[in-house]
Parts: structure tokens; C-alpha cells; sequence
């Protein structure tokens, strides 16, 4: 949950998750809080960077779902 007008989600410090990426500082002001929920808990953002200027592939989508419940996807 969060709380207003804070920069916390369910425990994530969402600057600090963007900040760790080399292009989290564009990451759009409506999208900060799910994105940095996302990165900091590893669903998206794995290679580094966020490219949040760009689309996501069918690929991408999959992995972030994988990423998101790997106990969902193994074998």
C-alpha cells in the first residue's frame, strides 16, 4: 500500500530502485511507483536498464512474468 504523498510502496523505496538503474530518472512520473515496486523486486530492469521510452515485446512481457511468480513457470 501507499501512503500519500510518499515515496515508499509496500516497502520500496521507489527513488532508490530507479536511482540503481541508468535511465530510471526517465521513467515517466505516473509510472514511478509501479516500475520501482518492479525493479526493486526484481520483475523487470535485470539487465540494468528500464528503457522506459520503448515498447514491450511478447518476450519482455513473458519474462517479467516469470520474474514475477517463477513458482508459476518451473518445470
Amino acid at each position: 500500500a501507499k501512503a500519500a504523498g510518499s515515496s515508499t510502496v509496500s516497502g520500496v523505496n521507489v527513488g532508490g530502485a530507479l536511482a540503481s538503474k541508468k535511465d530510471g530518472a526517465s521513467v515517466s512520473s505516473w509510472a514511478r511507483d509501479g516500475v520501482g515496486w518492479a525493479v526493486a523486486n526484481g520483475v523487470m530492469g535485470n539487465a540494468g536498464s528500464i528503457n522506459p521510452a520503448s515498447g514491450v515485446s511478447r518476450a519482455e512481457a513473458a519474462t517479467m512474468a516469470v520474474n514475477y511468480q517463477p513458482e508459476k513457470f518451473s518445470a
